[in-house]
């Protein structure tokens, strides 16, 4: 979504099995407002990222992203990316599983003066090869995290 363009989405009752990249890419940009509800679905043997969210310039975005598997990616379970002064506020709870992706679980990456509000619940995140949770802000963005009642084991890192 680009420029002014504003929505309300709904990702539901999916399967999304060996796509060449991601199996959700999301991208936000210039001042685009959006809300998506991604629930329900099993994510598996994607050849990038099992959910790709990425903001650009002063973009706002909520994510909802609630009862996945997200299983055997090439790269990150979950990653979100926020940059220039985008804004995102991420739900994260009661994934099933976020399991046996090629590098992290879950990626939360403010960069220049962006902002996520963080709220990571209730999730099973295991056996990723890298690390369960990363959590990482840079150049004046702000992180505001509650991470509470996950299961994150055996994870490499």
């Amino acid at each position: 979504l680009e420029n002014a363009a504003q929505g309300n989405f709904n990702i539901s009752n999916n399967t999304f099995t060996q796509n060449q990249s991601s199996g959700i890419d999301i991208r936000l940009s210039d001042s685009a407002t959006a809300t998506f509800n991604i629930n329900d679905n099993n994510i598996q043997q994607s050849g990038r990222r099992g959910i790709d969210l990425v903001l650009a310039n002063t973009s706002q975005g909520t994510f909802n992203i609630s009862r996945n598997t997200i299983t055997n990616n090439l790269e990150d379970g979950i990653y979100l990316a926020t940059d220039n002064t985008s804004q995102a506020t991420a739900n994260i709870t009661n994934n099933t599983a976020i399991s046996r992706n090629e590098t992290n679980g879950i990626v939360i990456n403010a960069n220049a003066n962006s902002l996520i509000r963080l709220v990571v619940e209730n999730n099973q995140i295991n056996s990723n090869s890298v690390t369960g949770l990363q959590i990482s802000s840079l150049d004046d963005a702000r992180v505001i995290a509650e991470v509470t009642s996950n299961n994150i084991t055996v994870n490499t890192l």
